[in-house]
């Protein structure tokens, strides 16, 4: 499964589009993907929430993942799409799921959900003028999310339910960064 996540990374970041909005792989596993992707002030239309055109990139793309783990290379033959409610919040996440498929085709289901963030205050010693603080999968070394941010204490908005874990490097005047921090735990519920 490890592999299969990998070579999911590569593909994502061999798309340009993608990385130019900034998309992100959570999960791949066969028969399933989750795509989650940050929301910028860029990606909204007038009424001030997220543009059709960009939920339906991710639904589109995360359906691509999910039936490529079932198919290998493959593109999107044709999707359909209804908008239940306006996009609004910190993050959108697709997470689809192969229904069926065949020699050459896949049947595959997306929803497409918006995580909004809840505050996490994240305390650490040290005197660097600038930390990186990471958030990462629990089970493995995956990035979820970094943030720049000055002296301690730091207030994260964290926009999934679960179990994480954190580090944070610290930066000197220059720039450089030291070795990463032990990783502490954090738990966001409801």
């Amino acid at each position: 499964m490890e592999r299969l996540f990998e070579t999911g990374q590569q593909v994502l970041v061999s798309q340009p589009f993608s990385r130019m909005l900034g998309t992100e792989l959570c999960e791949l596993s066969e028969g399933y993907a989750e795509l989650s992707l940050r929301i910028r002030e860029e990606f909204k239309q007038s009424y001030g929430f997220v543009h059709g055109g960009v939920v339906s990139y991710l639904a589109d793309n995360c359906l691509t993942f999910a039936g490529a783990t079932v198919l290998g290379n493959c593109v999107t033959s044709e999707f359909k799409i209804n908008y239940v409610m306006p996009t609004i919040g910190d993050r959108m996440v697709a997470k689809s799921t192969v229904l069926s498929f065949a020699l050459r085709q896949a049947v595959c289901e997306c929803k497409v959900y918006v995580a909004r963030g809840q505050p996490v205050s994240l305390r650490w010693t040290g005197k660097q003028p600038a930390y990186l603080v990471e958030v990462l999968s629990l089970g493995s070394d995956t990035v979820l999310m970094q943030l720049d941010v000055g002296a301690p204490p730091a207030l994260l908005a964290i926009p999934w339910q679960g179990t994480f874990r954190w580090r944070v490097v610290g930066r000197d005047e220059r720039g450089l960064e030291g070795r990463p921090s032990p990783a502490g735990l954090i738990c966001v519920d409801k």
